[in-house]
């Protein structure tokens, strides 16, 4: 007789609110676009576009969960945040990818608000593709 064994895997979080949803489709979108930074994240447990990417305009900033370990650096450090909405100085950060451990600063936004943000981000968001660099309407 085989004896059966239940084996249960747990895993960190990883995006599934709202924000995290959004905070990766912005990530896939400054790829896409040809927006995104060198490292435009990975596999892992946290997907294709789920770490973020560096990217920064006049209307937000977005920067990877880094993984220097120096001192100084604030993004290892926790100083810096992985996402900044400048209109309201809406501080998001991370711990390794999009949706684990996140923070909000100065408060979580709520839906409605969050929209807007999300909504304002891809708008600000230069067009590369067939050569031009024009915000989206």
């Amino acid at each position: 007789m085989k004896k059966q064994i239940e084996v249960n895997i747990i895993l960190p979080p990883t995006a599934s609110s709202y924000i995290d949803m959004d905070l990766v489709e912005l990530t896939k979108y400054l790829v896409e676009t040809g927006n995104g930074g060198e490292n435009n994240g990975g596999m892992g447990l946290g997907g294709r576009f789920g770490y973020g990417t560096t990217f920064e305009n006049d209307t937000f900033m977005m920067h990877e969960f880094c993984w220097c370990e120096r001192d100084d650096c604030g993004w290892c450090n926790g100083t810096k945040p992985n996402f900044l909405y400048k209109p309201t100085n809406l501080q998001v950060f991370w711990y390794k990818w999009i949706g684990r451990d996140m923070e909000f600063k100065p408060k979580k936004p709520t839906q409605a608000e969050w929209e807007k943000i999300f909504k304002d981000c891809i708008k600000s968001i230069p067009q590369t593709k067939g050569g031009k660099n024009e915000k989206r309407k």
